[in-house]
């Protein structure tokens, strides 16, 4: 017989989550399958336009010719006081070459720099890519279907040259119903989150307000769950925070005696295996105090089988949910090297100094995270005893780089 608090965590994990796949069933709908972009650009029409604010449009393909480009038009410096200029391809190649050139110019040439945005949608045979850039001038180049517009002005004449952009539907416009629908689910994972998070501490410290004041209740959690309060830390650096998600989610299986499976599904559907966990009928075990049960039962003889067998299961869950943790260990321990080589090799590309710290950063994550060098410095004290002062001074130094360095 299920006991009350076990129907209610399964009810409400039904209709949560039914009520997640729903909002973004509709907002990814919304997103994706009602972008509505913008048919080439004909020429006439750009010349037209141009000439009627007053610029002079030059053919440059009447002065030089370029293979790959069907149409090459751009604002006459005299009679136009911001540069524009739009470009038609029947090469790939050649526009990906002409896009990444504008690219650069539109994201390095611009002097100091305030702001920068980008959009990018490529979704079935729709490819929209957007960049600009707010300085001293203002630049944006814009690719889509097969033709890209450029503009640089200065700073005075930047809502013109949005308005240029606008007027030819250039300029992207989000679909904010579908975003806000998709933001919808987010709440609702928000609430099983908090939820959850009462029902556990319920189980762990019989007070489940905890979970109601913010960064107190995921330090509880992670005190209860991997044994200290300073592992949510690595939620504020990128990628250690979900290898941090991972830990947290295998882990609350284990201190609740949930089998291998159960705590694997944890790591992958939270949503659906916390709240089933937070009010169930499983019993809290402290994770420094697992192994002491078990040394600490009487060993009389009558019983001295069973206790074997006890611990001879005990060690198989241990050294499998060990392998686990080393596959997963492994897995973004590669993908932490790969993002460090990415981002170093990014810098030879855009000569931003701020991709070539971020990779440093990344290479030393996934060594600290690596199987073989964690199993190796576990007997050095002096390194697990400063371990959490090393990951906060690697915080700090990453704050850093994305708050002052330019990417």
């Amino acid at each position: 017989m299920r006991s009350k608090n076990s129907k209610f965590g399964l009810i409400f994990t039904i209709v949560c989550n039914a009520a997640i796949v729903l909002c973004f069933a509709i907002g990814f709908f919304l997103l994706f399958f009602k972008i509505d972009l913008p048919d080439k650009l004909d020429k006439n029409t750009f010349i037209n336009y141009m000439e009627a604010k007053g610029c002079k449009i030059n053919d440059i393909l009447a002065e030089e010719d370029y293979s790959g480009i069907d149409d090459y038009l751009m604002t006459d410096k005299e009679s136009c006081p911001y540069l524009v200029s739009y470009a038609t391809f029947n090469d790939k190649k050649v526009l990906g070459q002409f896009f990444t050139q504008g690219r650069n110019d539109v994201l390095q040439n611009n002097p100091n720099t305030k702001g920068r945005t980008s959009v990018s949608v490529n979704v079935f045979s729709l490819q929209y890519y957007e960049y600009t850039t707010f300085g001293d001038y203002y630049k944006a180049i814009v690719y889509n279907d097969n033709s890209v517009l450029y503009a640089s002005a200065d700073r005075e004449y930047r809502e013109e040259v949005i308005n240029v952009f606008k007027d030819f539907n250039y300029k992207y416009e989000i679909n904010f119903k579908g975003m806000q629908i998709v933001c919808y689910s987010f709440f609702i994972l928000l609430f099983i989150c908090i939820v959850s998070m009462w029902g556990t501490l319920k189980k762990t410290r019989n007070k489940g307000w905890i979970s109601l004041i913010p960064f107190y209740n995921i330090g509880c959690l992670s005190k209860d769950v991997l044994g200290s309060a300073w592992w949510p830390l690595l939620l504020f650096v990128p990628i250690g925070n979900v290898v941090f998600m991972f830990m947290f989610y295998y882990n609350l299986g284990k201190v609740f005696n949930k089998n291998d499976s159960y705590c694997v599904l944890t790591m992958f559907f939270p949503s659906v295996c916390w709240p089933l966990l937070a009010f169930d009928d499983s019993k809290y075990t402290k994770p420094d105090k697992k192994k002491k049960q078990i040394i600490n039962q009487p060993a009389e003889k009558e019983n001295y089988d069973n206790i074997k067998k006890v611990e001879i299961k005990e060690k198989k869950q241990i050294s499998t949910g060990r392998k686990i943790l080393n596959i997963i260990k492994w897995i973004f321990t590669v993908i932490f090297f790969l993002w460090g080589a990415f981002s170093i090799l990014t810098y030879t590309e855009e000569k931003l100094i701020g991709y070539v710290l971020t990779g440093i950063l990344s290479i030393i994550y996934g060594i600290l995270i690596c199987p073989p060098i964690t199993d190796s410095t576990k007997k050095y004290k002096n390194y697990t005893k400063f371990k959490p002062l090393i990951v906060i001074i690697l915080i700090v130094i990453h704050i850093i780089i994305f708050g002052i360095l330019p990417f």
